[in-house]
């Protein structure tokens, strides 16, 4: 299952070419253990990095489940979405 963007990841720092499927071990974890503290998914696309005008917006999920419903944080590293507080 999974998307070959985020689901296959490979070691770049290691001499192996051990590959690991994020969203499968997420969709896993949640059927198995839904308070595991390990349910992240990267969204990094390493070998682009360097080829895109930007680096990513979103580059990170943290998922839980709580009280029976799923839950997903996203780190955003910057948006453009303006905060407004009256005064």
């Amino acid at each position: 299952m999974g998307n070959g963007r985020w689901n296959n990841w490979y070691s770049i720092w290691l001499d192996s070419k051990k590959e690991f499927h994020q969203i499968d071990t997420l969709i896993e974890q949640l059927k198995t253990n839904p308070q595991n503290r390990r349910m992240i998914i990267n969204l990094w696309q390493i070998p682009y990095l360097d080829t895109g005008a930007l680096y990513p917006c979103v580059f990170n999920s943290c998922w839980d489940v709580t009280d029976g419903k799923l839950n997903c944080m996203l780190t955003i590293r910057s948006n453009d979405f303006t905060f407004r507080k009256s005064i």
